[in-house]
């Protein structure tokens, strides 16, 4: 089997119903993966499509430049880029964004809201979208089939509990389960969470802890 077809095995063509309106079109593509999302002709809805390596980044929007996040961020991002994957990230020109993106550079898909856009909070990296924040958390933890997270604080974590939910959930909600990537930042809060009956420990059942981003890198290469 070919590289190219390996990568379609693991990572096949997909096609998600998301609730929300974008304002436009986009479309990114890597030698090996691709995302497209586009409005719906059902309305109040969206389209997001992809094949191939695409991996949703999450993570503290304000983990400072050159710290040992960032840098791991920045490797894993090129890692995948150079691998013919396309990264997908919050947009913003700060954190895990920032690293992820400039990483990425014409690979990355930026997905904003607009007030951010119009705060210039928003990064230069790749393509931008700008749709609602709901519409946005929807697409970078349950959408793209590799989603990452790295460690943050109360944002990070309402994209972690999401993306645990939509692996859980995956066949409920019609599409296909992601693999879930877990900074090891956030294994200590989950196991609190599951002693104190909060979260069931079956929802951490199919996700994988990380600590660096080889962990990662060794899984998604080909």
């Amino acid at each position: 089997m070919t590289a190219k077809a390996e990568f379609e095995k693991a990572y096949p063509a997909q096609k998600i119903f998301v609730p929300g309106t974008c304002d436009k079109a986009v479309r990114v593509k890597n030698r090996r993966g691709w995302v497209k999302i586009r409005g719906s002709k059902t309305s109040g809805m969206l389209e997001f499509l992809s094949s191939g390596l695409v991996v949703a980044f999450n993570g503290a929007g304000d983990e400072p430049n050159g710290s040992p996040a960032y840098k791991d961020a920045f490797r894993l991002s090129r890692a995948i880029v150079d691998r013919g994957g396309v990264v997908l990230n919050g947009g913003r020109n700060t954190g895990i964004m920032q690293a992820t993106g400039e990483a990425a550079g014409k690979a990355c898909l930026g997905v904003n809201f607009a007030e951010q856009v119009k705060k210039n909070k928003a990064h230069s990296y790749g393509t931008r979208l700008v749709i609602h924040p709901l519409t946005r958390l929807a697409i970078l933890t349950w959408c793209a089939p590799v989603v990452v997270i790295y460690g943050g604080s109360l944002g990070t974590f309402h994209e972690l509990v999401n993306a645990l939910v939509a692996v859980k959930n995956h066949s409920l909600y019609g599409f296909a389960k992601p693999k879930l990537f877990i900074n090891e930042f956030w294994r200590k809060p989950l196991l609190q969470l599951i002693k104190s009956g909060i979260i069931p420990r079956s929802y951490i059942a199919d996700c994988e802890f990380f600590s660096k981003s080889k962990d990662i890198i060794k899984q998604i290469s080909a």
